[in-house]
């Protein structure tokens, strides 16, 4: 059970320490530039929601 929570903030601690870095260097681009990014939140949103909407499809189809 330690291992799993273990991971869980693991995981968790990377996404957030990833979000701090992309919006520290967002901060620091000059104006007109493209910043660089390490993730594509909008991508990284957009595969959450499918995803959590496939595994809600799932569950219902499971619980009929």
């Amino acid at each position: 059970m330690r291992f799993l929570l273990g991971v869980i903030y693991g995981v968790l601690l990377m996404v957030i320490g990833a979000f701090i870095a992309d919006s520290l260097a967002t901060a620091d681009e000059p104006p007109g530039t493209q910043p660089q990014r390490i993730v594509n939140w909008d991508v990284a949103g957009e595969r959450l929601n499918r995803s959590i909407e496939t595994i809600r499809e799932t569950l219902h189809q499971l619980t009929r």
